[in-house]
């Protein structure tokens, strides 16, 4: 099997909606947000033209640099902006910082070079963003031949919620027909809460019916992609910038101008960095997930069972027949037996193709008469295949079950508009590597007050905190013994930002307040807006400001991807032959590759060290180290760092200290035997113990006891010479009274007190 490039141009996929705004009204700029009794300067006259060294540049031409003048009159309005933001804010930032990134920004000379900005979080870059825009905007609307020369933006951010506040304040004051900033989207709850969504049965995406919907004719959401095809400014999340570079980014990367053509927007802000290799994965869920939407049309389009039911069964012929094949297909004959071949490349054999071709009848159905019923897996699907029939190859991983993986190659540059990337941890991150040549990287940090950052690692195997380790029943309760003696050890007004999995954030945050005080656990900083308390979890406080109170930072994790995604993020960093060198290593030294082996590959170990380093520093940035005004310690504490990404991490700090608790956890080995199980049930030792756990001393015959917990009279009297229950015993006050049959338990006055 063999290899190939997608060149797919014919597949279309569903249009992306949007939300909306264009070119401001007459609002003095010193009432947006401008705290300031003086306006922002407008030094423009009526013989502009002659000072513009030497012309405006034309959009025709593709991207030209801008005149001396239009530099010096963006620089000043932008940084006019800038400085009222942070005194109505009552925050320091650094302005020659920014005034120098802004200037390098205005005076480019050519988008064959994305700019990378590692400015670190909390230096102000969503201020500087907002005062840019605003910037812009002033002077599009002041001169049509500025409206017409920079064209316009598209700015690409991570959530929703922060695009429609941006366009909130872009928008203000302009007629509902000639927008700003459209906010391109689906259904959303931020768009809901805005209104913009007119029907008050739908809550939630899936709800939406689009042009189905009885209020279609007069719903926002409907008209933001006709809307953003002339409006200044478009933004989108993350992840509709990346569904759109699938299909083609000329709907956002062109604007229609007042001169009635289309012109290439001048810049592309993003906020963060983002997936700059394609990879599209496709495996069983994929193919149900397209299955199961096909069901859903049933209501959304009113199509009829039996229309649904020939959809299914297409599918099922032409994608889950091929996709099965090849699964039984990658695996070696062995001694003992047919074995899966964990990774390798997959290719489509000319025979294959042949046997298969109904798939082409299905797939042009899709893309033509049937593109109304096409959904996103299947969109996926569809690329995947139509880059195997191509004669494309693709990554396959049996790791965490059959995947084929469509990498394409990273792109940061789109069109001729100039990318503009913030990422602040792009020094540390591997995914550059296969666009250094395209990339210009602005490292130099903004002034910020003296901090000092202070890592306690507890280095003992049982801090272990994997996912895997995190299953283990005594984990719990030893991590919340410790996280609650980091608490109680604290300062009186210290706050932490305690973060893990998400699977985790609730039912430890429950486990915490029920083995606090309440002065304690009111130092733990929670998610907002939640129906029970919960703590942060990984993926969830992405660009948070909403935790830079504290002081002390507590992960309880770390954000491993599983291995099949690294598998694929590797080749996308490095290129496919990296692993297969390494495999092709492997392979002469022993007759197969075992899951551990691939964890083992050094190209996955650098590339997962690189990526928990960014991360962790990620989590940390969201305590106070991000307020640029902090001078004081933060406190971060680590549960058995992994050893590379912690080495890494420390080098991004620089002057960090380091704190080692390598001591095994007092009464581990009680704690291990409590939890213990025997045939799905917990031991005898676990059952005392629990039962002690919640004894409130009333006195209890010994036989009772017995009986109630299960335990033969053979078996207590083994357990009653045990040194750990003779510990336990002790530490409960258990007192013996009686003897023989007659003897019962009571508990000390001391502790019943």
């Amino acid at each position: 099997m063999a290899s190939f490039n997608n060149q797919n141009s014919g597949l279309q996929f569903m249009t992306a909606m949007a939300s909306n705004f264009n070119v401001a009204g007459d609002l003095p700029i010193e009432d947006v947000h401008n705290p300031s009794n003086d306006a922002v300067q407008t030094d423009f006259n009526a013989d502009t033209s002659a000072t513009l060294h030497p012309v405006c540049p034309d959009p025709d031409v593709g991207y030209q640099p801008l005149s001396d003048y239009l530099v010096a009159k963006l620089l000043r309005r932008t940084m006019q902006y800038f400085k009222n933001f942070c005194a109505a804010r009552q925050v320091e930032l650094d302005t020659k910082y920014w005034k120098r990134y802004t200037r390098r920004i205005l005076e480019t000379q050519s988008p064959d070079k994305a700019l990378v900005i590692s400015s670190p979080a909390g230096s102000g870059k969503s201020t500087w963003m907002q005062s840019f825009l605003l910037a812009l905007r002033d002077v599009m609307k002041e001169q049509p031949e500025f409206d017409l020369s920079l064209v316009g933006v598209v700015v690409v951010l991570q959530k929703v919620e922060d695009l429609n506040e941006l366009a909130d304040l872009l928008n203000q004051d302009c007629a509902e027909d000639h927008p700003v900033m459209v906010s391109l989207q689906g259904w959303t709850d931020s768009g809901s809460r805005r209104g913009l969504c007119r029907n008050p049965s739908v809550d939630n995406y899936e709800a939406c019916l689009r042009q189905q919907c009885p209020y279609a004719g007069k719903c926002p959401i409907l008209h933001f992609s006709e809307d953003a095809k002339t409006a200044p400014i478009v933004g989108m999340t993350q992840e509709r910038f990346c569904q759109l570079r699938e299909q083609g980014l000329d709907s956002v990367l062109y604007r229609q101008c007042p001169d009635g053509q289309k012109h290439p927007r001048r810049y592309i802000l993003l906020d963060e960095k983002f997936q700059m290799a394609s990879v599209t994965a496709v495996n069983a869920d994929t193919i149900n997930d397209a299955s199961k939407a096909f069901s859903a049309l049933i209501q959304k389009l009113d199509l009829t069972d039996q229309r649904v039911c020939g959809l299914q069964q297409r599918l099922d012929r032409t994608v889950r027949r091929l996709f099965q094949q090849l699964r039984y297909d990658l695996r070696l004959d062995t001694e003992e037996g047919k074995k899966d071949i964990l990774v390798g490349v997959l290719t489509l054999t000319e025979d294959m193709k042949k046997e298969y071709a109904d798939y082409f009848r299905f797939r042009n159905f899709m893309v033509q008469s049937g593109k109304r019923y096409l959904n996103r897996s299947l969109s996926d699907i569809l690329l995947v295949l139509d880059h195997l029939f191509q004669g494309g190859q693709c990554l396959f991983t049996k790791t965490e079950g059959f995947t084929i993986h469509y990498i394409q190659p990273p792109q940061i540059l789109f069109g001729n508009s100039l990318s503009i990337i913030f990422d602040a941890t792009a020094q540390v991150d591997e995914d550059y590597q296969s666009v250094t040549h395209l990339s210009t990287f602005l490292n130099d940090e903004p002034k910020r007050t003296e901090r000092k950052v202070v890592f306690t690692c507890y280095n003992h195997e049982s801090f272990n905190v994997t996912k895997t380790a995190m299953n283990w029943g005594w984990k719990l309760p030893l991590l919340v013994r410790k996280i609650s003696q980091i608490v109680s050890s604290s300062k009186e007004n210290d706050k932490f930002f305690v973060c893990t999995y998400k699977d985790y954030s609730v039912v430890l945050a429950k486990e915490l307040k029920t083995s606090m005080s309440p002065n304690d656990y009111k130092k733990i900083l929670l998610m907002a807006d939640r129906e029970e308390d919960t703590l942060p979890y990984f993926n969830g406080v992405n660009g948070s400001n909403a935790f830079n109170e504290a002081t002390h930072v507590i992960l309880v994790g770390y954000p491993r991807l599983p291995l099949s995604t690294y598998l694929a993020l590797v080749c996308a960093a490095y290129g496919m032959s990296a692993i297969e060198t390494e495999l092709e290593m492997y392979l002469s030294q022993k007759d197969k590759i075992t899951q551990n082996d691939l964890w083992q590959l050094p190209s996955v170990q650098t590339y997962m060290a690189h990526h928990l380093a960014a991360r962790m520093e990620q989590d940390i940035y969201r305590c106070a180290q991000r307020r640029p005004d902090f001078n004081g310690e933060i406190h971060v504490h680590l549960f058995l760092p992994p050893r590379d990404a912690y080495r890494l991490l420390k080098e991004r700090l620089p002057g960090a200290t380091q704190i080692d608790e390598d001591e095994e956890p007092a009464n581990l080995l009680q704690l291990k035997r409590s939890f213990r199980s025997y045939q799905g049930n917990k031991t005898s030792y676990g059952r005392l113990e629990s039962f002690l756990s919640e004894w409130d001393g009333e006195e209890i015959s010994v036989t009772q006891l017995r009986e109630q917990l299960g335990i033969s009279a053979a078996v207590w009297k083994d357990l009653m010479k045990d040194n750990d229950v003779k510990a336990l015993m002790k530490k409960h006050g258990i007192v013996p009274v009686g003897r023989a049959a007659n003897r019962k338990w009571t508990q000390s006055r001391d502790l019943c007190a």
